[in-house]
């Protein structure tokens, strides 16, 4: 069965000042709410299931499971290009859905690695296409020896230095964030969940082979890493909108 860790921890003044009492002992202040109902409860409902916070209904009625894990995470059984796939769709049209069968507590390095490929396949894909224009180009005589071998490296580059810039963008910011939860006083998420959410957001850079969605992908990955938030860490939307946001107001 699932282990509830009911031991202290609990969340405290979010939950009574949003709802002032516990939905099933009205007598009793809350003190947090559950991060997959979003029922508020008192310390003897609610309880910390790794580094989620969730009720003893959702766990009785079976409705909080082990963590089913991400795609990603299963590539042995479902392979490397349609786990990418999975997941980014996931990502991008059920991020919350994604974020609850996340293990918080998985490892680094699998978050770390999906962050790299996400966004290298759609730019191999665009360099690829550029690249056999640029060869062509060259067979045509358009353009010389010279000019196609600089087109070639910068592509290369392009390949392997923007996934790069991409993880590294996201493990700063997701260190800065996980400050800005502990300034706002967020207790329980450990870093390495938080560092989980931020890797694993950039999965949305995956949608870059789409024209047009490079413009906007920077703003979906933070979105995306709010909802990532919100629900590994069992806190209200304005809360992990907060933290994301206070490391740019600073």
């Amino acid at each position: 069965g699932i282990h509830l860790d009911l031991g202290g921890g609990v969340m405290e003044s979010e939950g009574s000042a949003s709802s002032g009492s516990c939905a099933l002992h009205p007598e009793e202040a809350a003190t947090g709410h559950c991060s997959h109902c979003g029922t508020f409860g008192c310390e003897s409902c609610l309880g910390w299931l790794g580094t989620r916070l969730v009720c003893r209904t959702c766990v009785e009625e079976g409705r909080v499971k082990a963590h089913a894990g991400v795609p990603w995470e299963r590539r042995s059984e479902i392979g490397w290009l349609r786990a990418i796939g999975a997941s980014a769709r996931e990502l991008a049209l059920r991020p919350t859905a994604f974020f609850a069968n996340m293990n918080p507590d998985g490892d680094l390095g699998e978050a770390l690695l999906f962050a790299v490929l996400a966004p290298a396949v759609p730019i191999l894909g665009w360099c690829s296409v550029i690249g056999i224009g640029a060869a062509g180009a060259l067979a045509l005589g358009q353009v010389g020896a010279s000019e196609a071998g600089i087109m070639i490296a910068v592509l290369a580059l392009l390949v392997l230095f923007v996934p790069i810039g991409i993880v590294v963008g996201q493990l700063v910011w997701g260190l800065m964030q996980h400050a800005a939860l502990r300034m706002l006083g967020v207790p329980g998420g450990t870093l390495e969940a938080t560092l989980r959410v931020s890797l694993y957001s950039a999965g949305v850079w995956f949608w870059i082979i789409v024209p047009c969605v490079y413009y906007v992908a920077g703003l979906a990955a933070l979105v995306v890493a709010i909802l990532g938030y919100r629900q590994v860490h069992g806190i209200s939307g304005g809360r992990a909108t907060a933290a994301s946001l206070l490391p740019v107001v600073v």
